[in-house]
């Protein structure tokens, strides 16, 4: 596949992944969403051996990819973030070592994605 297939690809599927992360509040779509996410890894590593010459003609794309990908993160975050509500609401007095960006540990309330395995 050339280049410009392969980032049109990656747009529908981050287009796709978008609206899966919409849905997710409501529903499971994690089967999906994992489908996705490894098609997404195989078209990147097509594209990791174009040289970066070869992508500077597809600028609109690329800020297009940029673009879906930060809304899909920050869909991704307030999902969980939405879900992390829930569970401190259901287990409120119990209490758990939050990690912090660069390592150290907090308390807080006891939820389902900030829990020491």
């Amino acid at each position: 596949m050339n280049i410009d297939g392969l980032l049109q690809k990656l747009i529908e599927l981050l287009e796709e992944e978008r609206r899966i992360l919409i849905l997710s509040a409501k529903e499971d779509h994690s089967k999906k969403l994992f489908e996705i996410i490894e098609k997404k890894q195989e078209i990147l590593d097509a594209l990791s051996y174009v040289e970066e010459q070869e992508l500077k003609n597809f600028k609109n794309e690329l800020q297009k990819i940029s673009e879906l990908n930060k809304r899909n993160l920050e869909l991704t975050e307030n999902n969980m973030k939405f879900i992390e509500h829930l569970f401190e609401a259901i287990f409120e007095d119990e209490k758990v070592k939050k990690y912090s960006p660069d390592g150290t540990i907090k308390n807080k309330k006891e939820g389902l994605f900030n829990k020491k395995i």
